[in-house]
């Protein structure tokens, strides 16, 4: 069967980009303008069925781009010859069409220039394109969804659609060939200032950028445009992906057994033919020295080929004693082998395991053999095992391998290292090798290195994952040094149910490994478990008891399995570092067509310095958090990072670990809906974000080599690229936000930024001189942080562009970051922004309506607007001061008003006293002054005082809330009132009138004082008050119940101080009452005549009583009731039933009155303390207050 063979031209340019990034091989053939060797790949995941109809979807889609791109380009280009590569499982009778055999293995399922798959889980329906560089450098693919380009099959108007079809397929060709952001349709002059084209592209347009592109110029980047040319059809191959065929080039001198490396070199060679490559693979063996000959000839992967092959390696007596070697040998027997029995050399794998010296390679060998690379569409793998110092290096073989796509390993041992590590390297870099040239190889998914030790028996423990998408073919191996004496006691397993498995089993103990038997790591049970190990290792006296554990596993399904590609923005192998041209590494991590975010990468990366020894470990983070330079696109899967702290010349090697982020990793995934919610949910596939669970995989990159090292202060900051703008009104303020860069591109943290504002958007990259700076500062953010600056607003009214950049200690500057604009109205100032003087408004609305300031502004002089700061200074200077003579006010007031008290009166008039009279029953009170009683009780303090102690006088008609105690005698039963008052009814003594609200005070269960053994109480609500019935002993109550029943709303309740409680009760000679009183209404005619009835009468019964003074102190500092004696019908002159009586809230505290009169009837008690004297103040004060009115308006009544 023929190959389709890569052309020369195409081979060239992809000799250009490194292999592992799957950069295009096509190229344009200047004298047909057509495009050729254009790739399309055909994803596994899509129906073999199909295969007729996404052929004839693709020749017409896309002959239908070519026509769209030779319309865009004015005639000048066209795709013309395009390679349709199908899945190796689909069969001819699958597509119906006879299928050619495709040049390279399928070692990357993204390595065509065009992927054709399913909707994917972020872009949907709609093409898109992989771009991870910067403008005008080349993308790495187009996505075309199966639906996307099968929509027009069923269009009523398919002519048209495939036209848009097209169009838009063409778009995305030019992203990728092009390196542009924008559609090459955009025939305008300008491009827009916030678009990405402008900011990667520093306002050039698409069209600018597509004919500065090395196609469009003559003579390969210089002269003229290419002339126009007729559109010609593309033409279409159809390939299928073949198997792997691998020739491996050994070399057997005696040479290769120094350090007695060849027994490990032939064990791990014979584990890789004879265990790790699949069945399907075509395998063959050269051995070489100085000559060469065929070891085993190329043949499919059967028992007895693998048996034949691992026979054909001799052990190390039956090395050649020749010390000269010849690659060049190697390779072209390599050639000639598979050619021979019908094969073809087209695409196959060529692995050279040698030493690696100058003289086993030339210049002229290297040119010669890139011939036959070309020719027959090689890749090629050097694997060399030079010594410690590796001075002996072949470059040459190097860039060999470099050219074809391949790679070049060196695997050396330290000193400090056992001649196991080299037998570990080995089957770790086979591995690498199977993984890039083959979909289905075993992934690293553990490793652990245990040192020797010469006494005791060491008992190691570890633990890993087997994740959801591995669990095939999982290996769990225990390498051992010397296979014979393995030095391993035992070794278990242990899942995290507990089941332990603990049976070694040696049956590939001739390859170093020891494992478990029976472990079911491929149980659904088991998916996602996380196992445990332990090793008890014995002492060795030689120190030849190393052991490394590692754990391999397949994905269960190819097509949701997590990959990882490493790749680095190096055109050539070896590169000299300039300030503006540093290394920059990518790693790509997938779940099939869906990123991974969140994910934690880490690249290590050592040197082999020019002396020939292992430098120390550099330890990054690759980021994938959409700055612009380097990580293009946020959250594309894509983690990027510059290597600006290389120390050393010489070459280097790349190990990327790739974990769950500590369970923060997730991807775009299919979910699909229940089956019983199928009313609700579409049962098909939807797409959601979902933790991917714990996994680690590890993976090897690409070499390169430096020429030359810069110091870390010789790069400037990294571009920004993400500078976003927002306008704070209430500030008159811009804020701006970006990711920082670094010190050195993104390692470490800049200096200082410098903000740039213009009036003409075109000037940052053209014409930096009119452009101005409108502030420095400092950075505070290191790289990757988000930084943020809130600056003042330099016009009004004005579209205004603004830009940054990055300054390092050094006066580096950063490029100029992308162009954000922003536009504030100006505002009207308000009446009391004038009246205060709102400067920093005024000087902003001032900056936009004044003729001088705009030419201020466009001279690029900053206008002087106040800050923010110093209005705030002075406003919190300003409260301060304020609150501070509030405070020296206060305290003068204090001080003459306890000056004031001491100095008044402190005694009543006998004759005052004695004139009020004391009224029994039938009598009323003769009261002089009626109005200024009236006055007095209107008082809402008075009244406090009065009525918080006369709970007889109310009586309200209506419901009550209080639950009071049933008066068994008289059978009455329990009244209940919303508003706490009692019911009117027969069981009174006393001649209830009319209410009216006075809710003063609160609840007695506010009163941490209150006594509660009082037998005459009554219950509200589950708490309990005093009655009337028990007052002092020179009152008499004549009503027949031991207590007064209704719904009695508590007064303000003061505290009783704690000395005089037993004080009180010895004098009185009962309980002491709490002061919580019920309120009465007020509305009532008689209520004031009332009430001041009852001051009098209590009045001179304090003057009568022999402890007259010291108890009515002691009842105002503790608890008052009052009572009287008759009825009375006696009402205020201008009261009326339909009086409004002021109310005030019973949750409101009562303001403290002063205390005009501090003893009543007689001096005052200097035994009492100054705390309990201010306990009855405004007791005291109410009584002396309606005293004082009554005496001077004797006439009222």
């Amino acid at each position: 069967m023929i190959c389709v063979k890569v052309h020369l031209l195409a081979f060239l340019l992809l000799n250009k980009f490194s292999a592992s990034s799957a950069i295009s091989g096509v190229f344009l053939n200047a004298g047909t303008g057509g495009y050729e060797e254009v790739v399309v790949s055909v994803g596994e995941e899509l129906p073999r069925s199909s295969c007729p109809h996404i052929i004839d979807s693709i020749k017409k889609s896309l002959t239908a781009a070519s026509q769209s791109l030779h319309r865009s380009t004015e005639s000048r280009v066209y795709l013309d010859k395009i390679s349709i590569e199908l899945p190796y499982s689909w069969t001819e009778a699958d597509c119906r069409t006879p299928l050619s055999t495709a040049c390279l293995p399928p070692s990357n399922p993204r390595t065509g220039d065009f992927i054709i798959g399913e909707d994917h889980p972020i872009h949907g329906t709609f093409p898109f394109t992989q771009q991870f560089q910067g403008c005008g450098k080349p993308g790495e693919y187009v996505y075309l969804p199966l639906s996307f380009i099968s929509s027009a099959s069923n269009s009523s108007q398919p002519q048209q659609h495939w036209s848009s079809i097209g169009q838009l397929i063409a778009n995305q060709w030019a992203r990728m060939r092009y390196g542009i952001f924008a559609d090459i349709q955009q025939d305008s002059d300008t491009v827009s200032v916030t678009s990405q084209q402008h900011a990667h592209c520093r306002a050039k347009t698409a069209r600018e950028v597509v004919y500065a592109h090395a196609d469009f110029l003559q003579g390969g980047g210089g002269g003229h445009l290419l002339q126009s040319v007729n559109f010609t059809v593309p033409r279409f191959v159809l390939l299928r992906q073949q198997a792997p065929k691998y020739v491996i080039v050994l070399e057997n001198s005696q040479t290769m057994n120094m350090e007695d490396n060849w027994s490990r070199i032939r064990t791990a060679t014979k584990k890789f033919l004879g265990h790790d490559l699949p069945d399907m693979a075509k395998v063959g063996l050269v051995l070489f020295n100085e000559a060469a000959h065929l070891g085993y000839a190329v043949s499919e992967l059967s028992p007895d080929a693998r048996e034949g092959l691992a026979y054909s390696i001799g052990n190390k007596y039956d090395l050649s004693p020749s010390t000269s070697s010849c690659v060049r040998c190697g390779i072209e027997q390599a050639v000639e082998s598979l050619q021979e029995s019908g094969n073809t050399a087209q695409g196959a794998v060529i692995i050279i395991i040698s030493q690696g010296s100058i003289s086993s390679f030339s210049l002229g060998d290297e040119k010669d053999m890139l011939e036959v690379a070309k020719r027959h569409s090689l890749q090629i793998y050097s694997i060399s095992l030079p010594q410690l110092p590796v001075v002996d290096v072949n470059l040459s073989l190097e860039r060999l391998a470099y050219a074809t796509g391949g790679e070049s390993f060196y695997l050396t041992r330290e000193d400090t290292e056992s001649n196991l590590a080299i037998y570990v390297k080995l089957i770790n870099t086979f591995r690498e090798i199977q993984a890039r040239t083959w979909t289905d190889a075993p992934q690293m998914i553990h490793e652990a290195k245990f040192s020797p030790h010469s006494e005791g028996v060491y008992e190691n423990r570890g633990h890993f994952t087997i994740d959801k998408y591995t669990g095939n073919n999982t290996e769990f191996m225990v390498l051992a040094e010397n296979p014979g004496e393995s030095y391993l006691k035992s070794m278990s397993l242990q899942d995290q149910r507990g089941n332990m498995y603990s049976k070694i089993m040696d049956n590939m103990q001739n390859f170093h490994i020891f494992s478990i038997y029976k472990v079911p790591f491929e149980s659904d049970q088991n998916i996602g478990m996380n196992w445990s190990y332990s090793l008890e290792r014995l002492p060795s006296a030689d120190l030849s008891n190393t052991h490394f554990v590692q754990v391999v596993s397949h994905p269960r399904d190819l097509l949701e399995n997590i990959n990882i590609r490493i790749w680095s923005n190096l055109q050539e192998h070896a590169v000299r570092l300039t300030g503006s041209s540093p290394v920059i590494l990518y790693a790509e991590v997938s779940v099939g067509r869906a990123p991974v975010l969140d994910a934690s990468v880490t690249a290590q990366i050592q040197a082999i310095n020019q002396s020939g020894y292992l430098s120390p470990t550099i330890t990054t983070q690759l980021l994938d958090n959409g700055n612009g330079d380097p990580d293009l696109i946020r959250q594309d899967g894509i983690y990027s990072r510059y290597l600006t702290g290389l120390p050393v010349e010489g070459r280097y090697t790349v190990r990327v670990t790739v974990t769950d982020n500590y369970g923060k990793a997730f991807a775009p995934l299919k979910v699909y809906g229940e089956p019983t919610r199928s009313c609700c949910i579409d049962i098909q596939a939807k797409i959601s974000n979902q933790k991917l669970g714990s996994f680690t995989r590890m993976k090897m990159g690409d070499s390169f080599r430096v020429h030359n090292t810069l110091s870390a202060g010789e790069y400037p900051p990294a571009r920004i690229l993400d500078l976003k703008v927002q306008t704070i009104s209430k500030s008159d303020e811009l804020e701006f936000t970006w990711t920082s860069p670094g010190d050195d591109f993104d390692i470490g943290k800049p200096t200082s930024y410098q903000l740039y504002y213009s009036k003409n958007p075109t000037a940052f990259y053209s014409e930096q001189n009119r452009i101005d700076v409108l502030e420095s500062f400092s950075a505070t953010v290191p790289a990757g942080g988000q930084e943020s600056r809130r600056t003042r607003i330099p016009a009004m009214d004005k579209t205004v562009y603004y830009a940054i950049i990055a300054v390092d200690q050094h006066g580096h500057l950063g490029e100029m970051s992308n162009i954000v604009k922003a536009l504030v109205q100006g505002r009207i100032a308000s009446h009391n922004e004038l009246k205060t003087g709102a400067r920093h408004s005024a000087a902003a609305i001032a900056s936009s309506t004044t003729t001088d300031d705009e030419n201020s502004f466009l001279n690029g002089t900053l206008l002087d607007v106040e800050k923010p700061s110093t209005i705030l200074f002075y406003l919190i200077a300003g409260i301060v001061g304020f609150i501070v003579l509030c405070a020296f006010i206060v305290m003068i007031i204090l001080v003459a008003f306890r000056h004031r008290r001491k100095k008044e009166p402190t005694s009543i008039d006998e004759e005052d006293l004695a004139s009020n009279g004391s009224g029994g029953e039938g009598t009323s009170l003769e009261a002089p002054h009626a109005t200024t009683l009236e006055i007095a009780a209107m008082d809402p303090e008075t009244k406090h005082f009065l009525l918080g102690n006369s709970a007889q006088e109310s009586m309200i008609v209506g419901p009550t809330h209080s639950s009071l105690i049933k008066d068994d005698s008289s059978g009455e039963s329990v009244l209940e009132n919303p508003y706490g008052y009692s019911a009117g009814g027969a069981g009174f003594h006393n001649q209830m009138l009319s209410s009216a609200p006075n809710n003063f005070g609160w609840s007695a269960s506010a009163n941490p004082y209150m006594v509660t053994s009082n037998p005459y109480v009554y219950k509200d609500n589950n708490e309990t008050y005093a009655t009337i019935g028990g007052s002092y002993n020179h009152h008499t109550n004549t009503s027949q119940d031991s207590y007064i029943r209704g719904g009695f709303q508590p007064t303000y309740a003061r505290a009783i101080p704690k000395n005089l409680r037993n004080q009180m009760q010895n004098q009185q000679g009962q309980h002491i009452y709490s002061n919580a009183a019920m309120i009465a209404a007020r509305s009532s005619p008689n209520a004031h005549v009332v009430r001041t009835a009852q001051l009098s009468s209590h009045l001179m019964a304090a003057r009568s009583s022999p402890n007259g003074s010291q108890a009515s102190i002691a009842s105002s500092r503790g608890t008052v009731t009052f009572q009287t004696q008759a009825e009375t019908s006696m009402a205020s002159p201008d009261s009326s039933d339909q009086a409004p009586t002021p109310t005030k809230s019973i949750l409101k505290k009562p303001k403290p009155l002063r205390d005009d009169v501090d003893n009543l009837g007689g001096a005052r008690d200097d035994t009492l303390s100054d705390r309990d004297s201010q306990c009855s103040q405004q007791s005291h004060s109410s009584s002396r207050n309606l005293y004082n009115n009554s005496r001077g308006n004797k006439n009222s009544l």
